[in-house]
């Protein structure tokens, strides 16, 4: 597993010689790198494993009490999931005393409203509360946690539905053929009834677009891609209003390219790609092989020699090519290579170059891992938080 940021804290995971520990966000160590596994559970709880040892540390580090345990998940309503050496599953209390037996083959992160979902011990997907009784047994199959308060499930029927956890009760019957979303950037569930029928639900599991649309696609920013009978792509709004017109190409995949993101969308015209804004005016005009999201001003398309960035007005930033360009985040775009990972910054200046083995940017923090393994923390100004003494190069001086 690479030494990456423990992404719900403001801590860094390091290793040094084999062992984990942390930093915080202004470098200062706050737990020393003795431990085969770390994982911050919460402002005043850490777990950590030694060898086979699992230990429940407070915020200083001081030991608080050993639990059998080779992994343990964050708190949530004085339950945490744990799992014991061979992969069996089950839930403590905040004092580490077992509350749920581990015979469960598996725990899934995401709790709401005192459900989580789970493998039972015979393979199945389901619900349990934090005591782990099932909460919602008529349901044959549940495909991903609860988000927003809402599941889709698989009834008796072998049609979809939408359980909301927070009511204990079904929000939307089980009569579709299938359930998609919510976009990472969205939160509306789009319902598929038929081939040609479909619709979305609101957060809140309403019907806001009745399913008598030929395809939809993920509503982002209040725009989601649909498809006339003639196959011609439009965009309506999350109440299902038609407001760009059908006058654009289907592509050959209806996914992430089809999202409003940044306010630009990827569409096809003429077998090829540009982006509109959210009035359906083409603000990049199609020249390229393929497109992605735009983050942070920048968008990713793809032409004949590779990947590369684009600004809002379709003027490449670089003139380098890369097997893989991620969306821009922090002022940062990563970037995959035949040589490795590296990053781009706003101006198109090649800031890491693409010879790492992990780059990685959130929350203002990029992470850079050499090909030994070795890591780097940096701020989004270019100052190094943290650099393991055998990292081969300080980049701050190129981040600036």
């Amino acid at each position: 597993m690479n030494a990456v940021r423990d992404m719900k804290t403001a801590w860094l995971i390091i290793r040094v010689d084999g062992k984990c520990g942390f930093v915080d966000a202004t470098g200062e160590e706050r737990l020393p790198p003795l431990y085969d596994f770390v994982r911050k559970l919460g402002d005043d709880r850490i777990f950590a494993r030694d060898g086979d040892k699992g230990l429940m540390l407070n915020g200083t580090g001081e030991l608080l009490f050993e639990v059998d345990a080779q992994v343990v998940m964050p708190s949530r309503e004085g339950r945490a999931g744990f799992m014991r050496k061979g992969g069996s599953w089950g839930f403590i209390d905040d004092n580490g005393t077992v509350v749920v037996e581990p015979t469960l083959r598996g725990i899934w992160e995401g709790h709401e409203d005192g459900v989580v979902r789970v493998m039972d011990g015979r393979g199945r997907e389901c619900l349990v509360d934090l005591d782990g009784q099932e909460v919602f047994p008529d349901a044959k199959e549940i495909p991903q946690s609860p988000r927003a308060g809402l599941v889709p499930f698989r009834a008796a029927n072998k049609k979809w539905g939408l359980y909301s956890v927070r009511k204990r009760e079904v929000v939307v019957e089980p009569s579709y053929a299938n359930i998609f979303g919510p976009h990472q950037r969205g939160a509306h569930w789009i319902l598929k009834k038929a081939a040609k029928k479909w619709g979305a639900a609101d957060s809140e599991g309403s019907i806001v677009i009745e399913p008598k649309l030929p395809w939809l696609g993920p509503i982002c920013e209040d725009r989601g891609a649909t498809r006339n009978a003639a196959g011609a792509v439009g965009f309506v709004d999350a109440a299902g209003a038609l407001v760009v017109e059908h006058q654009f190409e289907s592509r050959r995949t209806q996914d992430d390219m089809s999202c409003f993101s940044d306010g630009r969308c990827a569409v096809q015209k003429d077998g090829k790609i540009g982006f509109i804004d959210r009035a359906g005016t083409l603000v990049v005009e199609p020249r390229w092989v393929n497109g992605h999201s735009f983050g942070e001003g920048r968008g990713v398309v793809v032409d004949e020699g590779g990947c590369t960035y684009v600004d809002e007005q379709g003027v490449p930033i670089t003139e380098d090519r890369f097997r893989r360009a991620e969306t821009f985040a922090g002022g940062i775009g990563v970037v995959t290579t035949v040589g490795g990972m590296g990053a781009v910054r706003r101006d198109g200046a090649m800031v890491v170059p693409p010879v790492y083995q992990f780059v990685s940017v959130s929350d203002g923090v990029l992470q850079v891992q050499d090909p030994a393994g070795h890591d780097a923390y940096y701020r989004a100004d270019g100052s190094t938080i943290w650099r393991h003494a055998k990292f081969e190069q300080d980049l701050s001086p190129a981040l600036i």
